[in-house]
């Protein structure tokens, strides 16, 4: 099924000169044909935006849409939140400027939607890459090993390990209770635009944006995971975002605070009551939810302290977990 439907795919990029080349080419060798592709240079200080304009003509003669803009940097959720404004596409997804699709993403994830009415996005098996873009595995310390002595062959592997109380197979996954406790969603995402027209998906209030651009998308609709050969290669290298402990917590903990503030102003009872199962014997159950990489947890007293592999652990404050009960019940 070729389909005729225009699909968006937007690209937020910052200095990835070394990536960008070959994630750009991963969007022009799209099997799927009715393409638009947006891209925003979000003021990269490296040659960023000038092997984009390299890249210009073979753009313009792939897509039926192309958008190649520069701007000052504002982040990554804005510049979303800017891409996603101009879309015109009954489906889009986002590429990260230093990752990579593989050529058959938009065919098997469209296939899937235009023949599933009833889902709203579709999440595909993502695996990993290295800084010359080889498959790489992992082992319980995320270092990179032979296949034998992988325990992760891939990154959904991982995600299915550490979130055993999903069943992927289920609609249980991408349920939006479920992802408040756990955000269980892989790099590779094709959901229908008409949700992002209903919410404001993208703020600088919640910077880990995929966490709280998903957790929208379940308010309104089911996401459906399929199982498929990895479509998505999420590169790992030694500056990746998710690496700053420090940083994620502090995302995490604004992400989570801004949604349970937009949740408190919505006058939606069914939605807070949604919200607080996700927490129940009234406390807050944080488990593998922002870094990825959360082990276990225990309750200490007024607190939740986090265990972390290798690493001490990350505290929970009470003030936010006193203060987001406070919002919900009050």
């Amino acid at each position: 099924m070729s389909g005729n439907d225009l699909v968006s795919i937007v690209m937020p990029a910052y200095n990835h000169a070394r990536f960008i080349e070959e994630a750009v080419q991963s969007v022009i060798d799209q099997t799927y044909k009715n393409i638009e592709f947006l891209v925003i240079d979000d003021g990269s200080s490296d040659s960023t935006f000038e092997l984009l304009q390299k890249m210009r003509p073979a753009c313009e003669k792939r897509f039926v849409r192309m958008v190649m803009e520069r701007q000052p940097n504002q982040g990554t959720a804005l510049t979303l939140k800017h891409l996603f404004s101009q879309v015109k596409g009954r489906f889009l997804t986002s590429l990260a400027s230093d990752d990579v699709l593989h050529s058959d993403f938009v065919q098997i994830c469209y296939d899937f939607l235009s023949k599933n009415n009833d889902y709203g996005a579709v999440n595909v098996e993502s695996d990993l890459i290295d800084e010359q873009s080889r498959t790489i595995y992992w082992n319980r310390y995320f270092k990179s090993v032979s296949s034998m002595e992988a325990v992760y062959h891939t990154f959904g592997d991982f995600l299915r390990h550490i979130h055993q109380h999903i069943d992927f197979k289920s609609d249980e996954f991408g349920r939006y209770e479920s992802l408040l406790r756990s955000n269980h969603i892989q790099h590779g995402l094709l959901s229908r635009r008409g949700l992002f027209e209903q919410a404001d998906c993208f703020t600088e209030k919640a910077p880990l944006e995929d966490w709280f651009m998903v957790l929208q998308i379940a308010k309104q609709t089911k996401i459906r995971f399929i199982e498929t050969p990895p479509l998505y290669h999420y590169r790992w290298h030694g500056h990746n975002a998710i690496k700053q402990h420090d940083l994620m917590r502090n995302f995490a903990e604004r992400t989570l605070r801004h949604e349970a503030q937009l949740v408190a102003a919505s006058g939606d009872l069914n939605l807070q009551k949604r919200f607080q199962s996700a927490f129940p014997y009234d406390r807050f159950f944080f488990k593998s939810s922002w870094l990825d990489i959360f082990r276990r947890h225990t309750l200490e007293g007024a607190k939740i302290t986090v265990k972390v592999l290798g690493m001490p652990a990350l505290v929970i404050p009470e003030s936010l977990i006193t203060w987001v009960k406070k919002v919900l019940l009050s």
